[in-house]
């Protein structure tokens, strides 16, 4: 994993979005082409679509930006996504930009008895989290001999 990968990730992805003013000049080149309940169709120029499990920021008027996944490519130019939080707001039209990452939440000690969102939004009124990593919500599975058998509840 690269050093990139384990920073902090833009304010787009965790916490109130900073990004107010939208144009295509800024990376904002795709358009909301459909909207079927939480799956999104979203069209970008050939050749320039996002991969798979990326995550896109969703531009909307008077909300930060709507954060979701892309599943699937559905043409040249098209690719289905999973939204990752509420639509209000969604329609056809709306700018959306390719973050060129997966979903990153926070790991590590700063996380432990916090209580979290998918897209690693604390949701538990405590204080601000300070994370010193985030990784991708994908991670290989632990190897079976890394992993330890405890006969007692887990206490903190």
């Amino acid at each position: 994993m690269s050093a990139e990968r384990n920073s902090a990730p833009a304010a787009t992805l965790s916490g109130p979005n900073a990004l107010s003013n939208y144009s295509q000049e800024d990376g904002w080149t795709g358009r909301v082409a459909s909207a079927h309940g939480v799956v999104l169709d979203i069209d970008f120029p050939p050749g320039d679509l996002p991969g798979i499990g990326n995550a896109l920021l969703v531009q909307r008027d008077h909300l930060p930006p709507l954060t979701v996944e892309v599943h699937s490519h559905v043409s040249e130019s098209t690719v289905r996504c999973l939204a990752l939080d509420w639509l209000l707001e969604i329609r056809r039209g709306l700018l959306v930009k390719d973050t060129e990452q997966p979903v990153l939440v926070p790991v590590g000690d700063a996380t432990l008895g916090r209580v979290f969102d998918v897209l690693g939004r604390t949701v538990d009124g405590k204080t601000p989290l300070v994370a010193k990593e985030y990784r991708s919500i994908y991670q290989p599975a632990p190897k079976l001999t890394d992993q330890i058998v405890a006969s007692e509840p887990f206490t903190p």
